[in-house]
């Protein structure tokens, strides 16, 4: 089976590419020298956003990757003929209301062929997606692909097996953080015989072999009634345990210390369950208290900026303000356009972030075209209007970055404030969290 490496398919990929180092503020792909660049091969991921997760692993991959998705996203033609461009493939689920059975026959015996073929496939064994920190029971259907491919060859040829975690900061919110890491592989054929002998234990072993290599490549936090607590904690106190072990701030340290912070206190919230109830009131009492400032902790972590760094940071901005205005203003019907998108067009709010993502990289080509010819047309100089386009784009990252550092000046001026009365209710209450943490952590470690 021929897949689709032409032009549509690689061209697809370096738009989105550059869209999500738009959309997100830093991105870290790590381990991905761990998938075979030939041969069969599945790649197994957590699901937490819709069509997002399958956009962030398919594209830093240089082979052509075919995905499994839900078939309802299909409903509409001109969706389901852009989906199809992009390599995805409908599945059928129970919640679907229809014979999945018969409706999902023709798609394994698609996946695998493309298996057979020494193809690639990208398939979220979750089933379903869910804005969690923590990875939820695997469904068999991966395994009963993979078998089923293997049964073409008489179970002759193998089939590489690649768990991929994908960690976003915020899961709906533009400019957060992405995290994608991929694992050792794991070959399919050291579970033919197995399968052979008894085929639901095959399922079975394979499912409960692969479980564990994707859960270490994610945040995971078990369900808990204080799954919301360790969840913000992991966050809150990671800048202080960075600085106090002295680590750089890349996201590969970040994700580590934050598992490490989740393990720590779900093992004290296990050992200790009253401290750790109090711990969480005070939490709820620092949300309480922060509703009003709405300072982030990583600021509240650092000494504030000096006078002279105040002063340099406000110079730089005010010098970098007719760019900012330029973007802002260029950009701001493309900009209200999404949001309109966004907030009238999203019924399932799973969807929100790729929503977001793609009505942006449509909405902002489309602007940027348009605008560009008809800056053309105005000035009757084509030299110009290639110059705007340009400019577009330089701009709009001036202006992300004047807002970004604007938020940080009004947040070290609200930090300043905090700090001149030492009894602060706020600050008191930082410190008390943080030394609590902090022994917690140590324990637990």
């Amino acid at each position: 089976m021929k897949q689709r490496s032409g032009i549509l398919y690689k061209a697809l990929s370096l738009w989105i590419r550059i869209g999500l180092r738009v959309y997100f503020s830093k991105i870290s792909i790590k381990g991905f020298h761990h998938i075979p660049k030939t041969g069969a091969v599945m790649l197994v991921a957590n699901h937490q956003n819709a069509l997002l997760d399958a956009l962030v692993v398919a594209v830093h991959i240089a082979r052509p990757i075919y995905f499994i998705t839900r078939a309802d996203v299909f409903n509409r033609p001109l969706i389901a003929r852009f989906l199809a461009s992009i390599n995805m493939l409908p599945i059928y689920r129970q919640r679907d209301n229809v014979d999945t059975i018969a409706l999902n026959k023709p798609i394994f015996e698609k996946t695998a062929e493309i298996l057979h073929q020494q193809g690639a496939i990208l398939i979220f064994p979750e089933g379903n997606q869910a804005r969690v920190r923590n990875l939820r029971p695997l469904q068999k259907g991966f395994a009963r692909m993979g078998f089923g491919a293997a049964a073409l060859s008489e179970f002759e040829n193998d089939i590489q097996l690649v768990p991929i975690g994908i960690n976003y900061s915020h899961h709906t919110e533009a400019r957060g953080t992405l995290f994608v890491q991929a694992g050792q592989p794991i070959s399919f054929k050291d579970f033919y015989p197995f399968y052979l002998e008894n085929q639901q234990k095959g399922l079975k072993d394979i499912s409960t072999q692969i479980s564990p290599l994707i859960q270490s490549l994610i945040i995971h936090i078990p369900n808990s009634d204080h799954h919301q607590t360790i969840d913000f904690l992991r966050t809150f106190y990671r800048p202080v345990q960075m600085q106090r072990h002295k680590l750089t701030h890349d996201l590969t340290s970040q994700h580590e210390q934050e598992q490490k912070i989740a393990d720590a206190l779900e093992n004290h919230r296990q050992v200790s369950p009253n401290e750790f109830h109090l711990l969480s009131e005070k939490v709820d009492l620092f949300h309480t208290l922060n509703q009003k400032v709405k300072i982030s902790p990583e600021i509240l972590s650092k000494p504030p900026l000096t006078l002279l760094s105040f002063c340099t940071l406000g110079l730089m901005l005010l010098l970098l303000m007719p760019i900012a205005l330029f973007g802002m203003f260029n950009h701001l019907p493309a900009v209200l356009l999404v949001k309109y998108i966004v907030r009238n067009k999203v019924k399932d709010q799973n969807f929100l972030a790729s929503i977001k993502f793609l009505g942006s990289m449509v909405v902002f080509t489309l602007f940027y075209i348009i605008q560009s010819i008809l800056v053309g047309l105005l000035s009757g100089n084509w030299w110009i209007a290639l110059l705007y386009l340009i400019l577009l784009p330089v701009s709009g990252g001036v202006y992300l970055f004047c807002q970004n550092q604007v938020k940080n000046l009004l947040q070290q001026w609200t930090y300043r404030q905090l700090l001149s009365d030492p009894n602060n209710k706020l600050m008191v209450l930082y410190r008390d969290i943080v030394a609590r943490m902090g022994r917690m952590v140590v324990n637990g470690c």
